[in-house]
């Protein structure tokens, strides 16, 4: 297999991932496919590579390209009700932790790029740390807007530091199915 279509595939593999990981009562996957090409999601490596990454460099990234997948939707006559931050969140980690973070664990990227939210891996740090660990109330990851989606990072980024864990794919110990 050549380079050129083990990225296509790597992008049609991330791409069905995202669309899974966010499509229940949603929409279906040609609409989210295109929403992520619209934002040229799968240029997500040479993009962050080109710059100096840091946290604050990956978050504005991740804002624009969240920005870029909603307009998306948009054009997909999708309302902003049912695309939310949120779900646009989860698609960028989805498909960055599947086409990079599975296979690049160690990586600049891979230290900064926000993992997959939802109930199962809140519900489990809310177990370990008690109910106030989260600002934002109801934590249903599905409506996050912008500033719900960065309380609960600063919050995940928060128990990373505590827990001297050095790439923020590691806060996905929590994400256990019980």
């Amino acid at each position: 297999m050549n380079l050129v279509s083990y990225k296509k595939y790597s992008h049609e593999y991330a791409t069905w991932c995202s669309a899974r990981a966010v499509q229940r009562g949603f929409v279906n996957s040609i609409k989210i496919k295109s929403a992520i090409e619209y934002a040229g999601l799968q240029n997500f490596e040479q993009e962050l590579l080109e710059t100096n990454l840091s946290f604050d460099v990956y978050k504005i990234w991740h804002r624009n390209k969240a920005a870029k997948i909603l307009k998306g939707f948009l054009n997909e006559n999708v309302s902003l009700e049912d695309a939310t931050f949120g779900r646009a969140a989860k698609i960028i980690a989805i498909y960055i932790k599947t086409a990079h973070i599975l296979g690049n664990p160690e990586s600049t990227i891979s230290r900064f790029a926000f993992p997959p939210i939802d109930r199962i891996l809140l519900f489990n740090i809310i177990i370990k740390y008690g109910k106030n660990i989260f600002d934002v109330k109801p934590l249903n990851w599905t409506n996050f807007n912008e500033g719900n989606y960065d309380s609960i990072i600063t919050s995940l980024k928060d128990i990373c530091k505590n827990e001297n864990l050095e790439f923020f794919w590691m806060i996905e110990k929590y994400w256990e199915i019980q």
